[in-house]
């Protein structure tokens, strides 16, 4: 039914995750038949991009990949560097092998150091900051419209379905 979950091992190429929780619920319209009635220990091949349409960021990232490049050179652009966890196993897909760092990104921020605290004291402090957001504004404008899109297609409680 719609509210069951699967325990599945999937494979895509090299990369296999094994024991991963399927919600039905979060398998797109067109990818649920490939579920129904299967039982345990059933094989079946299923297109990941088909049936999981949900990672949100990761779609937005391959569907956009010159966007997300210029939103990283721009935050990059005032040195500042990212950070985050990163899943333990690779994520299937065809992904751009300068993208595929942030694609394996389980969380991810970028942060800016300054060790020179004279622009406290100059009064230049207030340029710093305005040179850091206009810099960081398009990775947050990019980051937004993955946030607006997934509450267009989901709902307004679409962190429940990711």
């Amino acid at each position: 039914g719609e509210d069951d979950y699967l325990v599945c091992d999937m494979t895509n190429g090299t990369v296999s995750v094994e024991g991963t929780y399927v919600s039905v619920r979060n398998v797109a319209e067109e990818g649920r038949a490939l579920f129904k009635g299967k039982k345990a220990g059933d094989k079946f091949d299923v297109d990941v991009n088909l049936a999981f349409t949900n990672e949100t960021d990761r779609a937005a990232m391959l569907a956009d990949p010159d966007g997300f490049r210029k939103a990283l050179q721009s935050v990059y652009s005032v040195d500042a560097v990212e950070s985050g966890e990163r899943y333990a196993k690779d994520k299937p897909g065809d992904i751009p092998r300068d993208l595929r760092p942030y694609y394996q990104a389980k969380s991810l921020y970028f942060i800016r150091y300054k060790s020179d605290m004279e622009p406290l004291f100059n009064g230049k402090v207030l340029d710093e900051l305005r040179e850091a957001i206009a810099a960081f504004a398009p990775m947050y404008r990019f980051l937004l419209g993955v946030m607006e899109q997934t509450i267009a297609e989901k709902g307004k409680n679409y962190d429940e379905t990711i």
